[in-house]
C-alpha cells in the first residue's frame, strides 16, 4: 500500500487519488461480498491503517495531510468496529487525539485552500464516521469546538469544494453529497446527543 501512495505522489495529481479511492472501495466491497474466509484475506488492506493515522497526526505537508485524511475517511467507511479498534490500538493513537487534530485542521483552513480543496470535506467525513454510535467521540468533538468550526465551514464554503475531479483548476465532476449536507449531518449528530 505504501508503494501505491508514493507512486501517487510522484505524479502530484489528485486524479490518481480519486482512481485509487475508487479501486479501494471496489476492493473492500468485494471483500464484504465474498465468504468470510476470503474476506479475511482482503482485510490485509487495512494493515497500513495505523501508518495512515500516524501520518495524519504528524505531517506538516498540506497535500500529504489531505490525502491521508481522505484515505482514512474512505477506509473507515468499510471497516468493522473491531477492525477500527484494532487499528487505533496498533497506531497508539486515541480517538480524542485524532479528534483534536481534525478540529485543528479545520481551524487552520478556515477558508478553502486551492492547493487542498478537499481537506475540509475529508475532515468532516472522518469526524462523522468517528461520531456515529460513539457518544464519547461526540462529546470530545463538542468540547474541542467542532460546532463552531462547522459553522465557519458553512459560511466560507466555495464552489471549489464541490468537485471531486479536477483538470488543472477547473472542476469536472461534482460530489453527490454537498459539503453543506456533511456539515448538517455532523451538526445533527452532535445536537441529537446533547
Amino acid at each position: 500500500m505504501k508503494g501505491v501512495l508514493f507512486y501517487y505522489f510522484s505524479f502530484n495529481s489528485v486524479y490518481f487519488l480519486n482512481i485509487f479511492m475508487y479501486f479501494l472501495k471496489v476492493y473492500i466491497l468485494g471483500a464484504r461480498i465474498v465468504s468470510s474466509h476470503r474476506a479475511h484475506r482482503f482485510s490485509k488492506i487495512f494493515g497500513d491503517g495505523p501508518a495512515v493515522l500516524q501520518e495524519i497526526m504528524i505531517t506538516t505537508e498540506i497535500k500529504l495531510q489531505e490525502v491521508m485524511v481522505g484515505l482514512a475517511a474512505h477506509m473507515f467507511k468499510f471497516m468493522t468496529y473491531e477492525e477500527t479498534n484494532a487499528m487505533f490500538k496498533n497506531s497508539k493513537i486515541h480517538d480524542e487525539e485524532l479528534a483534536s487534530t481534525l478540529v485543528q485542521i479545520l481551524r487552520k483552513y478556515r477558508n478553502p485552500n486551492t492547493k487542498t480543496p478537499r481537506i475540509r470535506r475529508y475532515v468532516i467525513e472522518l469526524a462523522i464516521w468517528m461520531m456515529k454510535d460513539n457518544i464519547t467521540n461526540i462529546q470530545a468533538f463538542k468540547n474541542l469546538g467542532m460546532m463552531e468550526e462547522l459553522e465557519g465551514v458553512t459560511e466560507t464554503t466555495s464552489e471549489l469544494e464541490s468537485f471531486n475531479i479536477f483538470s488543472g483548476a477547473i472542476g469536472l465532476s461534482r460530489y453527490k453529497i454537498s459539503i453543506h449536507s456533511l456539515v448538517e449531518t455532523a451538526t445533527k449528530l452532535m445536537t441529537d446527543h446533547s
